[in-house]
């Protein structure tokens, strides 16, 4: 049965402890098919409330997303400011851009993981050959992991513009940033986001060896203790002045 509200119907009235084991997969395919349906609508929702003009009663609607756009979706979901943007990004791609990823998502063939694929790595690729990509893999996607599907996509993008890996590092690298953010527990985690690739692994490399030879002299700590210490240190100051050999 096609997702829907059917569908919802059918399932509420199931007795789930009467279910044979085949059955229970069947149904909880089938919840993963309704579930994947009211993201599609959700998404289609959400791309028209950030187009309206945020005024009380005024029905009035943009052509196009405004800087504000998102902050609708943040205020209406209680959402952070990250994520509403990511969140409302996604729904307008599916609106405009990419129409047949959002049926695929609407009928169930796909679910929102592999939606977001399609979103985040066809993101700045011409609207034509965004589709066509779309188009091509979109009948078989619903039986790819994320990242087969992932590399599916890359593939075929190098082969019709060898250019596009470099472009997109090279956007990426616009975006880099550190953030630090305090967990649950009390800790905290620092993290650094779409950083230079040579860089990046020399600074684990250095981390790590710094680690290792700090451990090779009898050092009994956790080695990843050892790393944390290490990266804490360099970045707090502390080990400021001493060369490799010293810190360890």
């Amino acid at each position: 049965m096609a997702p829907g509200p059917e569908l919802a119907v059918l399932l509420d009235g199931l007795d789930l402890v009467r279910l044979s084991g085949y059955d229970a997969v069947v149904v909880l395919q089938a919840y993963a098919r309704l579930e994947a349906h009211v993201q599609a609508r959700k998404a289609t929702v959400m791309a028209e409330v950030g187009l309206y003009v945020p005024a009380p009663g005024d029905m009035t609607k943009m052509a196009v997303p405004d800087k504000y756009s998102a902050d609708e979706i943040r205020t209406a979901l209680t959402l952070t400011r990250r994520a509403a943007e990511r969140e409302y990004a996604f729904a307008h791609d599916l609106a405009t851009r990419l129409p047949a990823v959002r049926e695929a998502l609407g009928a169930g063939r796909i679910d929102k993981p592999r939606a977001l694929v399609f979103s985040d790595w066809l993101e700045d690729v011409p609207a034509d050959l965004a589709r066509t990509v779309a188009d091509h893999l979109l009948p078989t996607a619903g039986g790819h992991t994320t990242s087969q599907l992932k590399d599916k996509i890359k593939r075929l993008l190098l082969a019709a513009d060898p250019s596009w890996a470099r472009r997109r590092y090279e956007r990426a690298l616009q975006r880099r940033r550190v953030e630090g953010t305090r967990l649950p527990d009390g800790s905290a985690s620092i993290a650094g986001h779409q950083l230079p690739l040579d860089q990046a692994a020399a600074a684990i490399a250095r981390v790590d060896a710094i680690a290792q030879q700090a451990k090779r002299a009898g050092l009994h700590t956790p080695i990843d203790h050892i790393r944390t210490d290490i990266f804490l240190g360099l970045l707090d100051g502390t080990l400021t002045g001493l060369n490799d050999t010293q810190i360890a």
